[in-house]
């Protein structure tokens, strides 16, 4: 794309989010964001509640238009949007490091609870977002909160076999034995999904084992 079809859309982009009017309503009406990966637009889907711009363009990543946003003295940086989290949750799960840097010097709530991994750490977390795990981990995020699916971020990592994400909690003294989420502990959830290297790395930092005697290899079997 050229630089002038690039600025228009970046333009239009900013417009969509910022300006009032029926744009915004319209365009969530069309493109489900709690479903980014569905392409197929739906103009019949109910939203029962619509998530707020500065979520919208968190999730999309588009800096200029969060910038206007949170520049507006109206801004709650930390509204959430039903169950699906705040704008940092949005912004940490889609690896969006620039949008996460603005969010954070706003005063983002870096701990906020919400969304399906419990909050933006679990969520970096569980997409193996480096950058961003180590930014909120900056901003002291708790290493051991608890909650969401898979309960804490080092459970969360563990279960997607994120073993630099797993290397950087442990390293900020992550409870290996926490117990939370579906699956228990992190080295039940890392078991379960067969991550043998991480399974390695927890043992390694005392990692319990099951009551059952359960050993490393029955468990990944």
């Amino acid at each position: 794309m050229s630089q002038a079809g690039s600025q228009r859309r970046q333009s239009l982009s900013k417009r969509l989010f910022t300006e009032d009017g029926s744009a915004f309503p319209a365009w969530i009406q069309f493109f489900d964001l709690s479903r980014p990966w569905d392409g197929r637009p739906d103009i019949h889907r109910k939203v029962a509640e619509l998530p707020s711009p500065l979520y919208a363009a968190s999730h999309e990543g588009v800096k200029d238009a969060v910038c206007t946003i949170l520049n507006d003295i109206r801004t709650n940086v930390n509204i959430q949007w039903a169950d699906k989290g705040t704008a940092l949750y949005a912004a940490s799960a889609r690896g969006h490091e620039k949008v996460v840097e603005m969010l954070l010097a706003k005063g983002a709530d870096v701990n906020a609870q919400g969304g399906h991994y419990g909050g933006a750490l679990q969520t970096a977390s569980a997409r193996g977002n480096e950058k961003v795990v180590e930014m909120l981990l900056a901003k002291g995020a708790d290493v051991n909160a608890q909650g969401g699916h898979y309960g804490g971020a080092l459970q969360t990592a563990s279960a997607r076999g994120n073993e630099k994400v797993v290397e950087m909690l442990l390293a900020k003294d992550a409870d290996v034995n926490a117990q939370g989420g579906h699956y228990g502990g992190a080295l039940q959830t890392a078991s379960v999904g067969g991550h043998e290297k991480v399974v390695d790395m927890l043992l390694a930092k005392g990692a319990v084992p099951l009551e059952d005697g359960g050993d490393k290899l029955q468990l990944v079997c």
